[in-house]
């Protein structure tokens, strides 16, 4: 069977590399979204601060964010995508960080993203999107019922609420 799936627009996946951030060094934020986009970053708390760079032909981004104007305290980053034609994707999930006298970087474990992940790259992306679409109301066998029961919510199908799953913790 082939389904066609068109005219959604998820928002960009958003990642930083360090927890705690030195006042006054870089903080590395990077995600993916659609290629050649404009990706608008928003870093909050309480005021924001604004960033922008552009995706590449692959739909990766990378931003070094300078925390010199930041307060000791936590922030969240997040972004959004404008693509060529205007079209604006909606905020993705925030990312937290705070700025306090060391930096503390981000291990690998830490990466992994808590549900989503059907073939256990750390990534919830297409992949994962095509595994669960393949599966999207036939009868789950094998390893596959394991899978569901813990990356998505564990009702031994896959079906919308599992979608949102995906989408809830897409990093691209």
């Amino acid at each position: 069977a082939t389904t066609n799936v068109g005219g959604v627009f998820i928002p960009p996946s958003v990642r930083v590399n360090k927890t705690g951030v030195k006042k006054g060094e870089i903080i590395v934020i990077s995600g993916q979204s659609v290629p050649l986009a404009d990706i608008l970053i928003t870093v909050n708390s309480g005021k924001d601060y604004y960033g922008k760079v552009r995706s590449n032909k692959d739909g990766f981004y990378l931003y070094n964010f300078d925390t010199s104007p930041l307060g000791y305290g936590n922030y969240n980053v997040k972004s959004r995508a404008v693509t060529s034609n205007q079209e604006v994707s909606a905020y993705s999930l925030a990312a937290n960080f705070n700025i306090s006298a060391k930096d503390v970087y981000i291990t690998e474990t830490e990466k992994c993203p808590q549900k989503g992940d059907l073939n256990g790259d750390c990534r919830v992306d297409f992949i994962d999107f095509s595994i669960a679409l393949s599966w999207f109301k036939r009868s789950l066998l094998g390893t596959v019922v394991e899978t569901e029961a813990k990356q998505l919510n564990d009702d031994r199908r896959i079906n919308l609420i599992d979608f949102s799953i995906l989408a809830y913790y897409w990093t691209g």
